[in-house]
């Protein structure tokens, strides 16, 4: 018995004296080999270090150690490795934190998965600088507690992290002061907060993961500046990132921003997005609201636009649109599809348009969106004035007024007034050097069958009174036009209509013309009707061979008629002093060739000219002398 005690006895002084020893040796110069040696019975070959310290009882400092993971070795400014307090349980070895301190990476961070053997608790890297092909890291940290690693290729370990970075360069685009604070998982993550620099803007918020997709939630944006140049670029990267990547916004705010997007500019705008899902050719649901000091769409400005959007799968609810527009206002709501829009208002006041140069004309909008159909339940424009001083003949039109009710303006993709009522008057009008002042035009239609109730345009002295119909909805197109004219100056014809001579005239008319509207070549071969008219006050310019005279002129009992396109005007005389003329002809519309329509003057005995208006050629005809 006292042999048993004095070698238990022996052996604890023993174990004593090596642990004492073992103690003093990692206290001294002999640590670093210690260390290697023991890193290496659980790590063999994956990491070397220059120099290690030991802090009792359970840190270890490695000096400039070099990790092997698998890809190419990385050499680190200092590894800390902090021991659990109970190192080895259920047959692994337990680490509460590893640090990993500067180091210029160029391929991935590190994957430190040596889960058959070790269970790690936290891994810390800090003031990293990170190179991949489409993006750099500069002053990384990050923190993450419990990091796992599922996949090869996976860049930042599952877990809970805190990231932060100096800036981060994605694909020319820089930001700045990044910081993540997450919970990292192979799906369902949480990002608590996050916050960046990026073009003059503050970005911050926070985001969460679902099945399709990420959600932004609270996510706000400040002083942002997207030029267009910019937009365009991001554009083409956008396009690189996964089409899923964000599919809903919980709430968005961008303050105080410049943004230019898709052909859009907006200057100082602040904008709301809220519970929007996102989906195409817009958000599946959600509401949008925005404001701004102006917006340049196509070259047309708006000042201090005011917006409200309900997004639902099929539609655009546009709850409010105001903005000024041409030192005047508008205002508009209603739904917009696809393929329809239905306005409930559309109303604007004080709007002035000044078409000076031809670039003016290349501002508007003119095309017109292939839309099944458009109607708006109430339009009203308000003393509007329309300008067109770019090309003759010039023309303006002042204190224009339009009111409609239930106006449906397309069906089919086919313009016209469908349905509804539509009055349109204008103060002032005129094309040329006629003028016109209080002119109205009223008309409805009702399922395609348009009618021209009124249309009267009192000139300084005379008249146009005009009514018609045309049935849109048959795909011949039946219509007939009335219009009859007390001393109405024609003179403007010789802007539109090509002829071998020139005229100034007043006209009084009456016309009854019907047909079927098809088509161009539909209206040439059905048209039918009369016109009767005298001309009175009238001038001729007639050039022909270097001369050029100014017959004065009347021309009275004017007969014409029109039987399936084809046009007889009977031969009759104009009146004025020394001019001998006859004036007439026939034609057919659908055959350009064919037919003649002529003045023919009689200058003496020996010479006539002929005009031949269809043809638009001037024929000098000599006699011959004996």
């Amino acid at each position: 018995m006292k042999k048993l005690l004095t070698f238990v006895f022996s052996c604890l002084i023993i174990l004593l004296l090596s642990g004492a020893i073992l103690f003093g040796l990692i206290n001294t110069s002999y640590v670093t080999p210690i260390a290697q040696w023991s890193i290496n019975l659980f790590w063999p070959n994956k990491i070397q270090f220059q120099r290690a310290e030991y802090d009792y009882p359970f840190h270890l400092r490695l000096f400039a150690p070099t990790v092997q993971l698998g890809y190419q070795p990385i050499t680190f400014a200092q590894m800390d490795i902090w021991l659990n307090q109970h190192p080895y349980y259920a047959g692994k070895w337990h680490i509460d934190s590893i640090l990993l301190d500067g180091a210029n990476i160029t391929d991935r961070l590190p994957s430190i998965d040596w889960s058959q053997t070790v269970i790690l608790h936290q891994l810390a890297m800090h003031n990293i600088n990170l190179t991949e092909d489409d993006y750099q890291i500069e002053g990384l940290s990050l923190q993450v507690k419990n990091p796992q690693w599922n996949m090869p290729q996976q860049k930042i370990p599952f877990g809970e992290l805190q990231l932060s970075a100096k800036t981060l360069n994605w694909q020319g685009e820089q930001f700045d002061q990044l910081l993540i604070d997450a919970d990292y998982k192979q799906q369902d993550s949480t990002i608590y907060g996050f916050s960046f620099a990026w073009r003059s803007g503050q970005i911050s918020g926070q985001a969460e993961q679902y099945p399709a997709g990420w959600s932004l939630v609270n996510v706000t944006v400040n002083h942002l500046d997207l030029s267009k140049s910019v937009s365009n670029q991001l554009q083409y990267k956008i396009q690189s990132l996964p089409t899923n990547l964000i599919n809903h916004i919980n709430s968005l705010d961008v303050l105080n921003s410049n943004i230019s997007w898709q052909g859009i500019e907006l200057i100082n705008t602040d904008l709301s997005l809220e519970d929007v899902q996102l989906g195409s050719p817009w958000p599946y649901s959600g509401e949008v609201s925005a404001h701004a000091d102006t917006l340049t769409w196509h070259g047309l400005q708006w000042v201090d636009p005011n917006l409200a959007l309900n997004f639902s799968p099929q539609t655009i609810r546009v709850s409010d649109f105001s903005a000024g527009f041409w030192q005047g206002n508008i205002q508009l709501s209603g739904d917009i599809s696809p393929n329809d829009v239905h306005l409930t208002n559309l109303s604007a006041q004080g709007l002035k348009w000044y078409g000076e140069h031809q670039s003016d004309w290349q501002d508007l909008p003119l095309t017109i969106p292939n839309w099944h159909s458009l109607t708006i339940d109430h339009l009203s424009l308000d003393n509007l004035q329309l300008i067109q001083l770019a090309k003759r003949p010039f023309w303006q039109l002042t204190g224009l007024n339009i009111e409609g009710q239930n106006t449906q303006f397309m069906q089919n993709n086919q313009l016209g007034l469908w349905n509804g009522s539509l009055k349109v008057s204008a103060n002032s009008a005129s094309i040329g050097d006629t003028r016109t002042s209080q002119a109205i035009l009223e008309m409805n239609s009702n399922d395609g069958i348009w009618q021209l109730s009124r249309a009267f345009l009192p000139f300084e002295h005379g008249y146009l009174d005009a009514n018609a119909q045309w049935d849109f909805k048959q795909h011949s197109g039946p219509w007939q036009l009335n219009i009859h004219t007390d001393s109405v100056p024609i003179g403007i014809l010789n802007q539109f209509i090509n002829l071998p001579f020139k005229f100034e005239a007043v006209a009084d008319t009456d016309m009854q013309l019907s047909g079927l509207g098809g088509s161009t070549a539909v209206i040439q071969h059905t048209l039918n009707g009369k016109v009767s008219a005298n001309l009175r006050e009238g001038t001729l310019l007639l050039e022909y061979d270097n001369h050029t005279i100014a017959q004065p002129f009347e021309l009275n009992k004017l007969q014409l008629t029109a039987d399936r396109g084809r046009i007889t005007i009977p031969e009759i005389k104009p009146d004025g002093i020394g001019f001998d003329a006859t004036f007439g002809g026939s034609f057919d519309l659908a055959d350009s060739k064919a037919g003649t329509w002529t003045l023919t003057d009689h200058i003496d005995n020996c010479q006539t000219v002929s005009f031949d208006i269809w043809h638009n050629t001037t024929q000098v005809n000599q006699c011959r002398k004996n």
